[in-house]
């Protein structure tokens, strides 16, 4: 089942690669720059310390705001819910003191902002900024020299996965559903 919404996923892929979005515009159409009611939060580690033993702090504070946490498998739990020993809970995966929090909208972003940072543990709290390609044409002046990518057309890389996950599989071993998950 896994291995099969991969194998869609990737061909969806290439064929998204393959395609070149239109450039119109319309006339004073202005991109949004914040994700609406949404907040990055990073926790101070040297005052908060060992997370799993304070979770009731990072709870109280998220809940001061009325906030879920949204996972970077994209689901949303509340602050009762949410145990920080389990990876698949955090909101990034690098970093287990950086949260990202969905407000709702009868509370204002500027007003949760003002509330977590005038937190002592927290170390800054802002809204989640939405960033905009100005092109995708690469800007690197050696683009052009990189053999790779001239002379192995996309296929391959996507054949070269699907036949290393393939060996894997028929050897019994299985990747763990966090690795696959984009």
């Amino acid at each position: 089942m896994l291995f099969t919404a991969l194998l869609v996923f990737c061909i969806l892929l290439i064929i998204g690669s393959n395609s070149k979005a239109t450039q119109t515009v319309q006339a004073g159409y202005e991109p949004e720059k914040y994700v609406p009611n949404e907040v990055l939060v990073r926790f101070k580690e040297d005052v908060v310390g060992d997370i799993s033993q304070n979770k009731w702090l990072v709870q109280n504070l998220i809940n001061l705001v009325q906030g879920k946490i949204k996972t970077f498998l994209k689901q949303e739990i509340s602050t009762s819910a949410w145990e920080p020993a389990v990876f698949t809970q955090r909101s990034f995966m690098g970093d287990p003191y950086l949260f990202h929090i969905r407000i709702p909208a009868e509370i204002s972003v500027d007003y949760a902002i003002s509330v977590l940072n005038s937190n002592p543990y927290v170390e800054y709290a802002e809204r989640n900024g939405i960033v905009h390609l100005d092109s995708t044409e690469p800007n690197d002046e050696r683009f052009d020299e990189q053999w790779a990518l001239k002379t192995l057309p996309p296929e391959t890389h996507l054949l070269f996965i699907l036949k290393r996950i393939f060996m894997l599989r028929k050897r019994g071993i299985s990747l763990p559903e966090a690795h696959l998950s984009l």
